[in-house]
């Protein structure tokens, strides 16, 4: 890959592949989120202890500490169990103290009282960035923690001071890029990585050149890229933090005002990113849609922007702007700039014309005016006029029921390819071996 091509997973080099956030994983711990980026899936947990190391005892104040580990199947090749003596191999106990100083970085320890916070990160599918992931993970579960603590009144003030997040960088090919999954790792000039809170400020670069020593000038390059994707984590932990309508109002506002502010392909990039946050937390409606295919239309993102619009069509029916911006799609993507939608659309998929919800309400009617039908058939007088109110009733159920059945299902499908790119169905090939 160069010269700001496509890589082999379809996404651009600047792109983050995508996240999603599961809190409250397992009910047995107070913070417990299940990280998932791309192929890679990592359980972080937060477990409190009322006790502290010895050289805090008396003092008054708290203390956090992490472990990190792999579980056996979690890459292709079997990663061995830890040693029964508690021993731990040099990378964990290296990734491990990273996950501990990034935390205890935004973290006022003296608020904690004198207790342990144990954090503690499984891997459970390897595809890179399994150290990254476990620190933005991780986060969010000390989050969960930290209110069950105060929601007990154990905690009478908020101990957490800012968020922090991880991500990969790279120089692959001899181009920059973002998220490195391990094919990419594998092969890949330079690999750093970078913690960053949501501030600004830097907790920790680890960058190491594999081969070829990198420069300043690349340097600079990867902290930039590496700022620009922890932002855009920065908005999905926030979001994976929401619990209520208001705050993911907020990302919503939040992208809405990045978009209008956009100018460039990557700054249309970031708030198609920021959108797919939203995605991500399961929030299906026309208007994201629409907003989501017109950013990805003015990043260059055709094909994807495609797919955007007709799921937004799906929702809000058809409209001269979704129409529009889905010829400029198409031709784009098609290069011809004499290209047009299917001639066909107009006639097998008119009743696209009408939101979903008005399909719905149409055929929810006619189904009550058949059975409105079949009581007055029962009647002498009335068999005339059932006798139409049948028919008409029974063709619009049949169109219009027909016509959300086949959004339904292909929603689906959209649903199915989505989920797919995202890793959480086997791809064709392994996920990869264990990685940074």
């Amino acid at each position: 890959m160069g010269g700001g091509g496509v890589r082999q997973d379809g996404r651009a080099p600047d792109e983050l592949r995508p996240v999603r956030l599961t809190r409250g994983y397992v009910q047995t711990c107070p913070g417990a989120v299940l990280i998932e980026c791309g192929a890679t899936r990592v359980l972080c947990t937060v477990s409190v202890e009322e006790r502290v190391p010895p050289f805090l005892l008396g003092r008054g104040s708290g203390w956090l500490t992490a472990e990190y580990g792999m579980l056996p199947g979690s890459s292709p090749q079997r990663v061995p169990r830890e040693a029964p003596g508690g021993r731990v191999n040099n990378r964990a106990r290296e990734i491990q103290r990273l996950i501990g100083r990034s935390l205890r970085a935004v973290v006022a320890l003296d608020q904690l009282g004198e207790r342990t916070l144990h954090v503690d990160c499984d891997v459970i599918q390897a595809d890179g960035g399994t150290r990254t992931a476990a620190i933005t993970g991780a986060y969010v579960a000390l989050v969960d923690a930290v209110a069950h603590l105060r929601a007990a009144s154990v905690l009478a003030g908020d101990p957490v001071r800012d968020s922090v997040a991880a991500i990969s960088v790279g120089i692959v090919g001899g181009e920059v890029v973002l998220d490195l999954c391990y094919a990419e790792d594998a092969r890949a000039e330079t690999d750093l990585n970078l913690v960053m809170t949501g501030s600004g400020g830097i907790v920790e670069v680890q960058g190491t050149a594999e081969g070829r020593p990198f420069d300043r000038q690349q340097l600079g390059a990867m902290l930039d890229l590496g700022a620009t994707g922890i932002a855009a984590l920065a908005a999905c932990v926030r979001l994976g933090c929401a619990a209520t309508a208001t705050e993911r109002q907020f990302i919503w506002d939040d992208a809405n005002t990045h978009m209008a502010a956009a100018h460039t392909p990557e700054e249309f990039r970031a708030a198609a990113a920021t959108y797919r946050q939203l995605l991500a937390a399961g929030v299906r409606n026309g208007p994201l849609f629409y907003n989501l295919g017109t950013a990805l239309l003015k990043a260059g993102a055709y094909d994807e922007a495609l797919q955007s619009l007709l799921r937004a069509e799906r929702y809000l029916g058809s409209n001269p702007e979704i129409q529009r911006n889905m010829l400029l799609a198409l031709s784009q993507g098609q290069k011809d700039k004499a290209a047009t939608l299917p001639w066909y659309r107009t006639i097998l998929f008119w009743h696209y014309g009408l939101s979903a919800s008005t399909r719905m309400t149409v055929a929810a009617l006619a189904f009550l005016v058949i059975w409105i039908a079949l009581i007055i058939r029962r009647t002498a007088r009335g068999k005339d006029l059932a006798g139409f109110l049948l028919t008409l009733s029974l063709t619009a159920f049949i169109v219009f029921g027909s016509s959300v059945a086949t959004s339904v299902h292909e929603e689906s499908k959209a649903e199915a390819l989505g989920r797919l790119k995202a890793g959480e169905m086997p791809p064709g090939r392994p996920p990869g071996s264990p990685g940074p």
